[in-house]
C-alpha cells in the first residue's frame, strides 16, 4: 500500500479505490483510539497524568502513562478507585462530536476499540432515535462475551480496556498488571482475526506513533502477530517522512490527516457515490396523482435497493402473452396488459378486507395472506388486487413489492410517505413459501409495528401455498394474520375470456362458439 502525506486529487482517489470502498461494503475493521475521543491535539495519558498529578499534588517524572500508575502503584498511600473515579469523571465530560456520528452510521465488520469511554455508544443512541444508523452496537466487554454471533443488524464493540460505566465489572486498563491481566482478552480478540479474507482491511484511527501510549499499544496489537503480513493502514495527523521507511517496514500505512478530515472525505466520496448510484436506479417513486416524488439521493439509493413502487407509471420486466399462459410467473407488467382473467367475486371480498385494514386502527401491521395450492394464480391475483387498490378513488395508497425486507428501513418509509403526501402503504411479499422470506416478513412487520407511528399506515400481502402456510402457523401463532383463499371457479364470462385470450397466442383453437 501506498503512504498518503496529503489530500491532493490523487492521494483522494487512492483513498477511494482502497481504503473507502471496503468501508462502504463492510469489509473494514476498525480500531478505535483516544485520538477519536479527545482530539487529535491531545493525548490521553499525557492529559491524565497532568491533571491527576495536580489533584494529588505530585509531579510526573515520566510521560508513560502506563510508568506512571506502575510507579503510583508502589506506593501504599495510592487509591486506585480514586484514580478509576478520577478516569470515569473526565471521560464523562468528553462531547459527542460529528466523527462519531460519522463512524456510527458506517458499516464496519467489527471494531476493537482501547477506548472506556461511552461516546461511540452514545452517537449509535443518538442515530437510532432518528432512524438513520442501520446497524445496532453490541458492546464487549469480557472475554467471555466474544464468542457473541453478531446478527445482520449488528456490529460487535469489543472494549478490550474496560467500560467506564462499571469499572468494577469491566477494569480499566493503565497498569502493567492491568495489562497482564487483560492479556486472554487481547489474545482471545486478535488472535480471531488470523485468517480472515484478502479482502478485509485494517484501518487505525485515534493512535499516532507520536504518542508514547498509543504507540505501546499499536505494538502490544503486532505482538499477537494477528496481521500475518497484512496491511495496517493508520491515520495519524503528526506521521512524519522519516518514519516512512519504518511504516512500511511493518506493513503500517500511514494517511496523514486527522480522524474529523478523513471522515469529511469519505462523507464527500459517498455522498457523489450515492448520488450516482441514485442516476442509475431506474424505480421511480411518485404520488397517487403520478407526479415523481423527489427525494434524497441517499434515501432513493435506499428504498431502491429494498423495493420496487407499483406503479402504472413504472417500467417492469416483460413476460409474453404466451409464457404467461403456459406457466412462466407474472409481473406488475402482466397485470398492466391485461393478460389475466380478472375474477371479479374474490378480487372484491379481497378489497374490502384491505380497506378495512386500512380503516382499523390496529397496533400489529395485518398481514393478508393470499393462499391457494400450486399454479392457481396467487401471484397473479396479488398484482391484480394491487392495481385495483392504488386505484381506487376514496384510498390514497402506495404500494410496494418488497424485494429485500432486511435493508427497509421503518424511518425511510415514513420519510417516503410524507414526501409522497400519503399515510397508507401496501407491501406486497411474493415467494414466502421461504423460510428465510416469511421469516423476513414477520420482523419487518415487527419492527414497523413497534414504532408505532401514526402518521403511517401500513398493510401486508403476501402469497402463498396453503399447504405451506398451514405448517408455519402450526409452528407459531401469528396475530392479526388474515387469509383469503385465491382459488375460485370461473363464472361463464370469466371462462369466456380466458378462452378468447387462449385462442388469441394460438395455445386454444376453435371454429366458433360451440
Amino acid at each position: 500500500m501506498t503512504h498518503v502525506m496529503n489530500m491532493g486529487a490523487e492521494e483522494i482517489q487512492y483513498l477511494r479505490e482502497h481504503i473507502f470502498e471496503p468501508i462502504a461494503r463492510g469489509d473494514a475493521i476498525l480500531f478505535l483510539g483516544a485520538g477519536a475521543s479527545i482530539g487529535d491535539k491531545k493525548y490521553l495519558g499525557q492529559q491524565l497524568m497532568q491533571y491527576y498529578a495536580a489533584k494529588i499534588g505530585i509531579q510526573p517524572s515520566t510521560d508513560d502513562i502506563v510508568e506512571f500508575i506502575d510507579m503510583l502503584s508502589a506506593d501504599r498511600s495510592f487509591d486506585r478507585r480514586d484514580f478509576d473515579s478520577f478516569v470515569v469523571d473526565l471521560l464523562t465530560k468528553l462531547s459527542l462530536t460529528e466523527t462519531h456520528m460519522i463512524m456510527a452510521r458506517l458499516n464496519w465488520r467489527e471494531i476493537i476499540t482501547t477506548n472506556s469511554d461511552l461516546l461511540l455508544e452514545r452517537a449509535f443512541d443518538n442515530l437510532a432515535s432518528t432512524g438513520q444508523v442501520n446497524l445496532k452496537i453490541k458492546p464487549i466487554r469480557r472475554v467471555n462475551d466474544y464468542g457473541y454471533n453478531p446478527a445482520d443488524d449488528e456490529i460487535k464493540y469489543v472494549k478490550i480496556n474496560g467500560c467506564i460505566s462499571d469499572p468494577q465489572k469491566y477494569p480499566l486498563v493503565f497498569s502493567s498488571h492491568d495489562f497482564a491481566n487483560a492479556n486472554r482478552f487481547y489474545k482471545g480478540v486478535l488472535k480471531s482475526l488470523e485468517n480472515l479474507s484478502p479482502r478485509i482491511v485494517f484501518i487505525s484511527i485515534g493512535y499516532s506513533f507520536s504518542d508514547p501510549f498509543a504507540k505501546m499499544l499499536l505494538k502490544k496489537f503486532d505482538s499477537y502477530n494477528f496481521r500475518n503480513r497484512k496491511w495496517m493502514v493508520n491515520v495519524d495527523p503528526y506521521a512524519q517522512e522519516p518514519q516512512l521507511a519504518y511504516f512500511s517496514e511493518n506493513r503500517i500505512c500511514v494517511v496523514k490527516t486527522s480522524a474529523e478530515n478523513f471522515f469529511q472525505k469519505y462523507e464527500e466520496w459517498e455522498q457523489q457515490s450515492v448520488e450516482a448510484k441514485a442516476e442509475r436506479i431506474r424505480t421511480k417513486f411518485s404520488n397517487k396523482g403520478g407526479q415523481t416524488v423527489t427525494m434524497p439521493s441517499d434515501l432513493k439509493v435506499r428504498l431502491g435497493g429494498a423495493l420496487v413502487q407499483l406503479s402504472p407509471t413504472n417500467v417492469f420486466p416483460s413476460v409474453d402473452q404466451e409464457s404467461f399462459y403456459r406457466g412462466e410467473q407474472p409481473t406488475f407488467d402482466t397485470i398492466k396488459r391485461h393478460y389475466d382473467v380478472v375474477r371479479e367475486g374474490v378480487l372484491k371480498k379481497a378489497l374490502a378486507t384491505v380497506k378495512k385494514e386500512f380503516q382499523d386502527k390496529n397496533e400489529l401491521v395485518p398481514i393478508l395472506a393470499l393462499k391457494g395450492s400450486y399454479g392457481t394464480g396467487k401471484t397473479t391475483f396479488a398484482y391484480r388486487l394491487v392495481e385495483r387498490l392504488i386505484h381506487e378513488p376514496e384510498l390514497d395508497v402506495l404500494a410496494f413489492e418488497v424485494f429485500e425486507p432486511e435493508k427497509l428501513q421503518v424511518a425511510d418509509l415514513t420519510k417516503l410517505s410524507q414526501l409522497a403526501q400519503t399515510q397508507h402503504i401496501l407491501l406486497l411479499f411474493n415467494y414466502i413459501e421461504l423460510d428465510s422470506n416469511f421469516k423476513s416478513l414477520v420482523e419487518l412487520r415487527a419492527r414497523i409495528s413497534m414504532e408505532q407511528n401514526q402518521l403511517l399506515k401500513v398493510v401486508m400481502l403476501g402469497s402463498i401455498r396453503e399447504n405451506i402456510l398451514e405448517r408455519y402457523k402450526q409452528q407459531h401463532h401469528y396475530a392479526n394474520l388474515l387469509e383469503i383463499n385465491v382459488h375460485s371457479n370461473l363464472n361463464e364470462s370469466e371462462a369466456a375470456d380466458l378462452v378468447e385470450k387462449l385462442r388469441d397466442v394460438r395455445l386454444l383453437q376453435y371454429r366458433d362458439a360451440r
